[in-house]
């Protein structure tokens, strides 16, 4: 069952997991990225965990954002591509969104923010899932 797409789980689920799933993504050696047909059978389709479709996925590399599915399984990427016929535990529409990997924060400063947030969701929910701190005072 896919949950109400306004939902405030669903903002909740969309804003963290894809950022965490994505972020905790290792990058593919050049020329290994993984795609839809890597992983997708001919019978019916994988099973992923999480499949997030429709978005405009922008990967990091410089290239162009594209239109594309991304399938996970556990904490991995495993299939970047057209997932339309693929199963998932959990599928969320991302249409009219940018899946991206997370974002690095040189000059965070939250070495106050973190002892009131130990998680620094206000971080995540930005998209921040790594952050260089204690610059000067470390």
């Amino acid at each position: 069952m896919v949950p109400e797409r306004g939902s405030r789980a669903v903002k909740r689920l969309f804003g963290v997991v894809i950022v965490l799933t994505l972020a905790c993504a290792q990058p593919p050696p050049a020329g290994d990225a993984p795609h839809a047909s890597d992983d997708v059978s001919t019978g019916g389709g994988a099973k992923y965990d999480l499949v997030i479709r429709g978005g405009e996925v922008i990967d990091g590399t410089g290239a162009a954002r594209t239109r594309a599915d991304v399938g996970i399984r556990g904490d991995s990427i495993v299939a970047i591509g057209d997932l339309a016929n693929a199963e998932a535990g959990v599928v969320l529409d991302a249409t009219g969104r940018v899946v991206a990997p997370g974002f690095i924060d040189l000059l965070g400063n939250s070495q106050a923010a973190v002892l009131i947030d130990p998680r620094l969701e206000g971080k995540i929910r930005q998209g921040v899932t790594t952050e260089v701190t204690g610059e000067g005072h470390s």
